[in-house]
């Protein structure tokens, strides 16, 4: 289609890594927030699926931002001489960007002119092309390559906004059974299909507000034009020539954002995103097929102020420890002092910190998760705790 042409995987890639307003594009690799749900995700793989070879899908993986992170991880495990893992990790990674993929493999080739041969030998690559309109089923045969219908990883790694680039190409079926960005959800299903564990960075409502609203506006209106058309067809009335000049119209500006909800452009270029909120995406992590599913807050402030500011680094883990707690209970035990300390940092942050009678703190572990951060980490599980062979 059309709008698929004017947001390609080489705008998509251009856009994601230049022109992204929440920092991301000065940021070369993850969050420590990310890091440590990793390295627990690989735990867990040693604990619930023991084997000799670690195995990650690197789904969407760009030009490598999750390289680094792989390396140190392939270097403790082989630096601690235990029996699991002992053969090494192999990494999968797909993208829909060949470039992206060139500039990846260019990293590792850097990485391995100064790495030992053990070490080279012990962390192994593959690579994978998809197309940017290929269904998940379609992915999910390339991936295989007939090998059944068994999981083949012990973990997907869907990094930052992966998931929230995919777009409704067309009028679905699933949103007459009430599922929330049914081609998302098709991927999600399919990652379980193919892994044990999934990593999943999603963007939230909290990011690009101004153009979530735009965009919901303009869904809003193409769906009362529709009926008004359907209405005067019903009626007899011959106006319909009149309705679709104002559908095409609304349709030219929505984009992939058409049929995707909470879907929108930002940017001087078409960078396509859509947005979700906690309680979707834990419903569809665990309809998709992942029985255990923990959301956590990836940051709160910008990527790049994150990993090169030290005191908005310390501002931003505060925060996010503060949100992720269980036991805050307003006044009960959040002092003056550090109510103030919230209210500024969420205001640096660029959040909404509630009204005095309402502030973010005195809401629920998931109302503050949903409020304040503008990446979710997600981390689902389908491990069978009572099986330890793969």
């Amino acid at each position: 289609s059309n709008s698929l042409s004017n947001t390609n995987s080489g705008n998509q890639n251009l856009n994601f890594g230049r022109f992204d307003g929440t920092g991301v594009e000065a940021v070369s690799d993850i969050m420590p927030t990310e890091l440590e749900c990793l390295i627990q995700a690989v735990k867990d793989a040693m604990n619930y699926r023991p084997d000799s070879v670690l195995r990650i899908l690197d789904f969407g993986c760009g030009d490598g931002r999750y390289l680094p992170a792989f390396i140190r991880i392939s270097q403790h495990i082989l630096s601690s001489a235990v029996g699991t893992f002992k053969d090494g990790m192999e990494i999968l990674c797909v993208d829909v960007s060949a470039g992206a993929l060139e500039e990846l493999q260019e990293k590792i080739k850097r990485w391995q002119s100064s790495a030992s041969t053990k070490e080279r030998e012990f962390l192994r690559f593959r690579f994978l092309v998809t197309g940017a309109s290929d269904s998940a089923h379609e992915v999910e045969n390339q991936i295989r390559k007939g090998r059944g219908t068994e999981k083949l990883f012990h973990l997907s790694v869907c990094g930052w906004g992966t998931m929230s680039c995919i777009p409704d190409l067309v009028e679905h079926d699933g949103y007459k059974t009430g599922i929330k960005k049914p081609r998302q959800f098709s991927f999600l299903q399919m990652l379980s299909n193919l892994s044990y564990s999934l990593l999943n960075i999603t963007s939230t409502k909290n990011n690009f507000m101004r153009e979530q609203r735009r965009f919901n506006a303009m869904r809003q209106a193409r769906r009362e034009i529709q009926e008004m058309k359907n209405a005067a067809f019903t009626d007899h009335v011959d106006g319909s020539s009149h309705y679709d000049r104002i559908l095409k119209y609304l349709e030219t500006k929505l984009g992939l954002g058409t049929h995707t909800e909470d879907g929108f452009y930002y940017g001087k270029h078409q960078m396509f995103f859509a947005a979700v909120d906690f309680e979707e995406e834990m419903e569809r992590t665990k309809e998709a097929g992942f029985d255990n599913v923990d959301i956590r807050i990836c940051n709160v402030m910008n990527f790049y102020d994150i990993l090169s500011h030290s005191r908005k680094r310390k501002l931003n883990n505060c925060l996010i420890r503060l949100c992720e707690m269980q036991d805050i209970e307003g006044k009960k035990t959040v002092d003056k002092k550090c109510k103030s300390f919230l209210r500024d940092g969420f205001r640096k942050a660029q959040l909404d910190v509630g009204s005095d009678t309402n502030p973010v703190f005195m809401t629920s572990r998931e109302k503050r998760i949903n409020q304040v951060a503008r990446y979710f980490i997600v981390y689902g599980t389908s491990y069978d705790r009572c099986d330890h062979a793969m």
